[in-house]
């Protein structure tokens, strides 16, 4: 997988850099987030728990993409900004008891 930085965009409000780069994955499959997010840690010289990949746009019938992805200045600045849960995380025992209760069935008419 081949990774080159197109565009970088500073955010000091947010204490991050915005980074578009362009992808060739050799007649692969599409590279995981795992992946992405280690090759743009060793690009911008950061730590792999700073970077969030929010996009992979890949072209129809090409090895070819484009990644936009966050790197932040520290680990605690992306848990701040960033608030999505990942797959498989527990949700806070408040919400467990919030969420709705399963209908009941129907009840059947008894025939005469």
């Amino acid at each position: 997988m081949k990774l080159t930085i197109q565009h970088k965009n500073d955010m000091p409000l947010v204490n991050r850099q915005e980074i578009v780069a362009a992808v060739d994955f050799d007649k692969e499959a599409a590279p995981s987030n795992v992946q992405m997010t280690e090759q743009i840690a060793k690009l911008a010289k950061a730590e792999p728990d700073c970077v969030v990949v929010k996009k992979l746009d890949t072209r129809f019938g090409q090895s070819k993409g484009t990644i936009t992805a966050y790197v932040y200045k520290t680990a605690d600045d992306k848990k701040r900004f960033e608030t999505q849960k990942a797959k498989g995380e527990k949700k806070p025992e408040g919400e467990a008891a919030a969420a709705p209760a399963p209908a009941a069935e129907p009840k059947k008419e008894a025939k005469k």
